[in-house]
C-alpha cells in the first residue's frame, strides 16, 4: 500500500494516475475508488490522463457502488436514501410516545431526514446504540434524555432493517465485515479526490491493504503556515488502520500567486514581501449581484469570440441557492451553454410543486395562500382550461372582496359580472385540483398513491408542453424535467414497499412532502463544450479561467453549521465519552477552507474573484479571502488592488474601451433585449440601443413593444401622449419625481386593492362623515343635541362606503378598531362644529367639483401645451367676496411649507384658490390642511388646528375664529412667531396670497410643459423615495433628494424667476436620510 501525500488536488490525483499508468501494462484489473458524485465525471478524466479512448480493464466506482458490486447479491434489497428516511419516519411514529427529548418534535416536517443525518453520522463514526447509552448514564440530564432518544430510535431503526431492507450505511458495513473475514479482492485499487473517509471507509481500505494486489491512496497536505486546515490528520488516521503502508510526497509546479495562496491563505499571516501577481488573479466589487454576474458573462462572450472555448471557464458560486437563477438568466441572455453542478430538488419541480399545492389547499381548507400557490403554478391554467389573466383578475378578487378558506367551496357572487366570472372559472378548477386529497378517512398506501398517479395523469398534457417550451430555453431545464416522472414514481413506488401500515392522507401526504423536499435530481453536463458552474465543493478542472462569485462574509468560507438532531455542542460530551463522531465540527470547517484553496489554486488562466456591495438582504462586506489576498498579492509592484465593476463600466465616447463594452454588452440577441428594456427609462445611450433593436428576434420585439407600446424611451413615449385635463395631484406626483407620475398616470399601474382596514381608511372614514355632517350643518340641521346621533349615522354609512372595510366589518379585530373610531368621529364633529360657531365664514362648497357646475375650471399653461385643471375641494367657506380653502388630510404633520410650495408636492390648496379667484372672484383670507388623524389619546393641546397660511389681518383672521385676537395661541388659526412677531411664513398679506397664487400656477405651466416633453427622469425631492409606492419595482434608488437652494426659505422666493431653480439649483443628496 502506498499513501501519496501532494501539495495540491490535482498533484495528488495526477501522481495516483501515474501508478496506474505504470502498471497498467502489467494487465489486472484496475479500479478507481472516488466520491460518488465524482464518479462520472473522474470516469472521463482517467481515461483522459491515461490517453486512452477506452479500457476494458479500468473502471471507476464509490465506496457504495463497489459494495453492492461485490456482495450485492449477499445483503437485503437496498433502500434508497429517501426509502431509508421514510422507514425511519414510521419508526420515530410507532415511539414518538417513548421520546423525552425530540416527543413534540417529532412530527415536524424533514424532522425525520434530520434525524437519519444524525444516526448516519453516528454510523459512519463507527458509533453503536449501546455506546450511546453508556454515554447518557455519564451525561448531564439535558444530553442524556437526548442520547436516550439517539439510541431508542437507533435500535428500533436497525430492527426495521433487519431481515428485510438495508440502507447506504449497512451495505458498508457489510463490506468491510466481509473483508475483515477474509473476502479477497484481486485488483489494483486507487483512491483519489477524498479530504476524508468515514469509519466504514477506513475500515474498508485497511480491508483492501490486505487482500487488494495494490492499493494506492491520493491525499492532499499543507507543509506551509496554512498546514492546520489540510488532510494530514487524515493521514494519519490511514497509515494507523493500514499498518504496512508507505508514504511519498510529491510537489506540484504552479504560479508563485497560486502556491503563495496555498501556502498561507487562511493562515491570517502576510508574508515578509509580496508575491507579484502578474495578473494572475483579480479582484472586483459589483454593484449588485446581477452586475456581477454580468461582468462574468461578458469575459466569457469576449474570451469565446477570442478563440477560446466554453469549457475553458469555470464559475464557481459561493451562495449557490441566491445565484443559481441571476446565473441561468445572465447566461442565457448571452447564449452561453452552461452546466450547473448542482442538485435540483424534487420538491422544487414544476410537476411536483402542482401535486403538492393542491394537496396544501385540500389539507389548510382552502387557505388562500396555499390555493394561491396552486392557481399560480404554470401547470394550472391548461389544466383548468383558463389564461394567466384569468388568475390575476381571481387574485385581485380574492384580496378585493376578502376570500378565504371555505368562501373558495362556494360560487362566487360578489362584485362586477365580468370580473366575477373569470375568477369564479379560476375557483372551480382549483376547487376540482384540490379537493381529491380532502380527508378520505385511512387507507392503504396503495390507494393513496393510487389517487396521486391519478392526479399526474391529468396534468401530462400540460406538462408536456411545459417541458417544450423548457427545451426551447435550454438543455439544462430539459433534462431537470426528463428526470421528474422517473423520480416521482420511484418515490411512489419506494412508499408502497416501505410503508406496510394504513394511514389517512394527512400522514401519507406528510411523509411524501419530507421525501421530495430530500430527493434531489442529479445532472450530467448537457454539452462537450459548456461552463461548469458548480460551489465550493465541486471539482474543477482549471484549464482556463476561474471566476468566484459571492465573496462575501459568511459565504466565503460559508459560516459555520451542524446538525439539527446531534448539534456541535453535543460532540463535546459524546468526545469526552470516548465517542468522537468524525469529521468534527472543526475537522468541516477545515474541509472546507481546503477546498477552497484547492480551488484557487487549479486555473490555468486567470484567478478572478469578485463580491456584491449589496444585495437583497442589505449591504455586504467583502470576505477575509480578499483582505488576505491584499495583504500577500502585488500588481506592478503595488499591493493587489479590488478593481470597481461598475466605475469600469463607464467609458468615454469613442474610446476603445466603449467599444470594446458595447460589442461585449451586445453581442447576442438576448442581451440586446435585456439592454434595451433596462435602459429605455432613460434616453442615454439610445442610439446604441436603436442599432440594437433591429438584430431582435420578432418575439423579443413583440415583447417590447407590449411593454411601452414601441421601442422608444419612456420620455418619448410619454412626448406623443397629450395632457388635455389634469388635476392637482397628479402635478404633485409629477413634481416629487417625474419617473413616480410616469409610473402613475402614464403606466397606470396601481395598488392591488385588498379586503382590510388599512391605516389610511380611518382617514378616508373620517372624511367621508364629515363631509355629510358639513353638509347638514350648512343646511342649518345640525344642533347640540342631535350632532352624535348624525355624526354616528354618517360614520356606518362611511362604513358602508368604504368597501375594503365593509368586507371585514365583523372580524373582531376591525370591531373593536370601528368602535374606537367611531367615538373619535364624534369628538372629532363636536370639536369642529364648535369651531364653525365661531366663524363667520359658513360652508359653501362641499366636495365641489373644480370644473363643474359650481367651480368653472382653471386653465394651465398656453397652447397645445394648456391643460384644464379638475379636481374636487374638501371644503371652502365663504364671507362676501373672502374664502377659506380647507383641505382634509389624514396625518398629523401635514403642512404648507416653503419648500413643499417651492418644489410644486403641496401646490393644490392654492392651485383651487387660483381657480376660486378666477371664477368666483373670491380672494383667500386663509388655505388650510385640516389634519384629521384618530389620536385616541389627549395631551392637553388643542387638538384641531388649522396648519397652512391665514391672512396678517387680526380683524379678518378673527372672522374666521372670533377668539383669535384675544387667544390667538388657543385657537383654531395657525400661529406662529419669529423673532416676538407673527411669522412671515404664516401669516400673509392680500399681496403675498397673490404671490404664491402667481407662483404655483406658473409652476404648474411649467410641469405640464416638462411631462408633455416627455421629461421621466428619476428626481425624487428629499426623502421621497421612503414613501414612493413605487419603490420595489423603480430600480432607482436614493438616498436623499432635492433639497431648497436656500436654508430659510420665505414667501418672498416663491417668485416666477425663481421657478427654474426647482431643478437647476436644488440641493440634491443629504438630508434627513443620508448621504447619496
Amino acid at each position: 500500500m502506498k499513501i501519496i501525500l501532494s501539495d495540491s488536488a490535482p498533484g495528488a490525483y495526477r501522481a495516483v494516475m501515474d501508478c496506474l499508468k505504470e502498471r497498467l501494462p502489467s494487465g489486472g484489473e484496475h479500479i478507481v475508488i472516488v466520491p460518488d458524485k465524482f464518479t462520472a465525471a473522474t470516469e472521463r478524466g482517467v481515461l483522459s490522463t491515461l490517453g486512452l479512448g477506452a479500457a476494458f480493464n479500468v473502471s471507476v466506482a464509490s465506496f457504495t457502488r463497489l459494495a453492492e458490486k461485490t456482495i450485492g447479491r449477499e445483503i437485503e434489497r437496498c433502500l434508497t436514501p429517501q426509502g431509508a428516511v421514510m422507514l425511519l419516519a414510521k419508526v420515530i411514529d410507532e415511539n414518538r410516545d417513548k421520546l423525552a427529548r425530540y416527543g413534540r418534535a417529532a412530527g415536524a416536517p424533514g424532522f425525520a431526514e434530520e434525524f437519519y443525518a444524525a444516526l448516519t453520522a453516528l454510523r459512519n463514526s463507527g458509533i453503536s446504540a449501546d455506546e450511546l447509552r453508556s454515554a447518557a448514564a455519564a451525561a448531564a440530564p439535558s444530553v442524556a434524555d437526548k442520547l436516550g432518544d439517539l439510541s431508542l430510535i437507533y435500535d428500533a431503526y436497525l430492527g426495521a432493517l433487519a431481515g428485510r431492507h438495508s440502507d447506504s450505511s449497512t451495505r458498508l458495513e457489510y463490506f468491510a465485515d466481509a473483508l475483515e473475514k477474509g473476502l479477497t479482492m484481486p485488483y489494483h485499487f486507487y483512491v483519489a479526490d477524498f479530504y476524508d473517509f468515514k469509519a466504514p471507509e477506513l475500515k474498508i481500505l485497511a480491508g483492501l491493504s490486505r487482500t487488494a494486489l495494490s492499493l494506492t491512496v491520493g491525499l492532499v497536505s499543507g507543509n506551509g503556515p496554512n498546514r492546520r486546515i489540510y488532510c494530514d490528520g487524515v493521514a494519519d488516521r490511514l497509515r494507523k488502520a493500514c499498518a504496512s503502508a508507505e508514504t511519498v510526497r510529491v510537489s506540484e509546479e504552479m504560479h508563485p500567486a497560486l502556491a503563495a495562496i496555498g501556502e498561507r491563505l487562511f493562515s491570517y499571516s502576510l508574508p515578509e514581501r509580496r508575491v507579484e501577481s502578474g495578473g494572475k488573479v483579480v479582484l472586483r466589487a459589483a454593484p449588485s449581484m446581477a452586475s456581477e454576474v454580468r461582468a462574468v458573462a461578458e469575459d466569457i462572450a469576449e474570451g469565446v469570440r477570442s478563440g477560446a472555448r466554453y469549457r475553458d471557464f469555470e464559475v464557481v458560486l459561493a451562495s449557490p441557492d441566491a445565484y443559481a437563477e441571476e446565473v441561468k438568466s445572465a447566461f442565457l441572455r448571452y447564449g452561453i451553454p452552461f452546466f450547473i453542478d448542482t442538485r435540483e430538488p424534487l420538491a422544487g419541480q414544476t410537476k411536483v410543486r402542482f401535486l403538492l399545492s393542491a394537496m396544501a389547499a385540500a389539507r389548510s381548507n382552502f387557505a388562500r395562500a396555499d390555493v394561491m400557490g396552486l392557481v399560480k403554478n404554470p401547470l394550472f391554467a391548461s389544466v383548468a382550461g383558463v389564461t394567466d389573466d384569468d388568475i390575476f383578475v381571481f387574485e385581485n378578487y380574492c384580496l378585493e372582496f376578502n376570500i378565504d378558506r371555505s368562501r373558495f367551496r362556494a360560487p362566487f357572487t360578489l362584485g362586477e359580472e365580468t370580473a366575477r366570472a373569470r375568477a369564479e372559472k379560476v375557483r372551480a378548477g382549483a376547487q376540482r385540483a384540490a379537493e381529491r386529497f380532502a380527508e378520505g378517512g385511512v387507507t392503504p398506501p396503495a390507494a393513496w398513491t393510487a389517487k396521486v398517479r391519478g392526479f399526474l395523469d391529468e396534468a401530462e398534457d400540460a406538462w408536456r408542453a411545459h417541458t417544450a417550451k423548457l427545451t426551447e430555453m435550454s438543455l439544462y431545464y430539459a433534462k431537470c424535467a426528463a428526470q421528474v416522472d422517473e423520480k416521482t414514481e420511484e418515490l411512489l413506488a419506494e412508499m408502497e414497499r416501505a410503508l406496510d401500515a394504513e394511514g389517512d392522507g394527512a400522514y401519507f401526504e406528510r411523509i411524501f412532502r419530507s421525501m421530495a423536499a430530500s430527493v434531489k435530481i442529479a445532472l450530467v453536463p448537457t454539452f462537450l463544450d459548456a461552463v461548469f458552474v458548480g460551489d465550493t465543493h465541486s471539482r474543477y478542472i482549471g484549464s482556463g479561467d476561474i471566476f468566484v462569485l459571492g465573496a462575501t462574509v459568511g459565504s466565503l468560507p460559508a459560516a459555520g453549521g451542524g446538525g439539527a438532531v446531534v448539534t456541535p455542542a453535543d460532540e463535546e460530551p459524546l468526545a469526552a465519552a470516548g465517542l468522537r463522531i468524525t469529521p468534527s465540527r472543526k475537522e468541516r470547517l477545515y474541509v472546507g477552507l481546503m477546498e477552497i484553496v484547492e480551488i484557487f489554486k487549479r486555473p490555468r488562466g486567470r484567478l478572478v474573484i469578485s463580491y456584491p456591495k449589496v444585495t437583497a438582504a442589505g449591504e455586504q462586506r467583502p470576505s477575509t479571502v480578499i483582505s488576505e489576498l491584499c495583504g500577500m498579492l502585488s500588481e506592478g509592484g503595488l499591493p493587489l488592488a479590488v478593481t470597481d465593476i461598475d466605475a469600469s463600466a463607464h467609458r468615454p465616447e469613442g474610446s476603445p474601451e466603449r467599444a470594446r463594452l458595447a460589442r461585449t454588452r451586445f453581442c447576442a440577441s438576448g442581451a440586446c433585449a435585456y439592454e434595451i428594456l433596462k435602459g429605455l427609462r432613460t434616453a442615454e445611450g439610445a442610439h446604441m440601443r436603436g442599432a440594437a433593436y433591429r438584430f431582435l428576434s420578432a418575439a423579443d420585439k413583440a415583447r417590447i413593444d407590449r411593454v411601452y407600446a414601441r421601442a422608444l424611451p419612456p420620455a418619448e413615449v410619454a412626448a406623443t401622449r397629450g395632457v388635455g385635463t389634469t388635476s392637482a395631484s397628479r402635478l404633485e406626483k409629477f413634481f416629487s419625481c417625474p419617473y413616480r407620475y410616469f409610473f402613475a398616470y402614464r403606466l397606470g399601474l396601481k395598488e392591488r386593492r385588498e379586503a382590510g382596514m388599512e391605516s389610511t381608511d380611518s382617514g378616508i372614514i373620517l372624511h367621508y362623515a364629515l363631509e355629510k355632517l358639513f353638509k347638514a350643518i350648512a343646511a342649518d340641521e345640525v344642533n347640540d343635541e342631535n350632532i352624535d346621533g348624525m355624526t354616528r349615522e354618517f360614520f356606518d354609512e362611511a362604513v358602508e362606503a368604504t368597501s375594503n372595510v365593509a368586507l371585514v366589518r365583523d372580524d373582531p379585530a376591525t370591531v373593536r378598531r370601528l368602535a374606537r373610531l367611531k367615538e373619535e368621529c364624534v369628538r372629532t364633529a363636536r370639536a369642529l362644529y364648535a369651531i364653525s360657531l365661531r366663524s363667520e365664514y359658513r360652508p359653501e362648497y362641499i366636495e365641489a367639483k373644480i370644473g363643474g357646475d359650481e367651480i368653472p375650471s382653471l386653465t394651465l399653461g398656453e397652447g397645445e401645451r394648456a391643460a384644464r385643471l379638475t379636481g374636487r375641494a374638501d371644503r371652502i367657506d365663504v364671507l362676501g367676496d373672502r374664502c377659506v380653502i380647507i383641505d382634509y388630510k389624514s396625518y398629523k404633520s401635514a403642512d404648507l411649507s416653503v419648500p413643499e410650495l417651492f418644489f410644486g408636492t403641496k401646490i393644490q390648496p392654492y392651485l383651487y384658490a387660483c381657480a376660486l379667484r378666477d371664477g368666483k372672484g373670491l380672494r383667500p383670507s386663509g388655505v388650510f390642511y385640516l389634519p384629521l388623524y384618530a389620536r385616541f389619546t389627549n395631551d392637553g393641546t388643542v387638538r384641531f388646528k388649522y396648519h397652512g397660511h391665514v391672512t396678517s389681518s387680526v380683524e379678518e383672521a378673527s372672522r374666521i375664529d372670533s377668539i383669535f385676537a384675544e387667544d390667538p395661541e388657543g385657537s383654531s388659526l395657525p400661529y406662529k412667531l419669529s423673532y416676538g412677531k407673527p411669522s412671515p411664513k404664516v401669516f400673509l398679506s392680500d399681496e403675498d396670497f397673490d404671490g404664491v397664487c402667481r407662483y404655483v400656477r406658473a409652476l404648474a405651466a411649467d410641469g405640464l410643459r416638462r411631462i408633455a416633453d416627455g421629461d421621466i427622469a428619476p428626481d425624487p425631492v428629499n426623502g421621497g423615495c421612503r414613501t414612493c409606492e413605487f419603490a420595489g419595482i423603480c430600480g432607482y434608488s436614493r438616498k436623499g433628494g432635492r433639497r431648497p437652494p436656500e436654508r430659510n426659505m420665505q414667501i418672498s422666493s416663491l417668485t416666477e424667476e425663481n421657478i427654474a431653480k426647482v431643478r437647476a439649483d436644488a440641493v440634491r443628496g443629504g438630508g434627513e436620510d443620508g448621504e447619496e
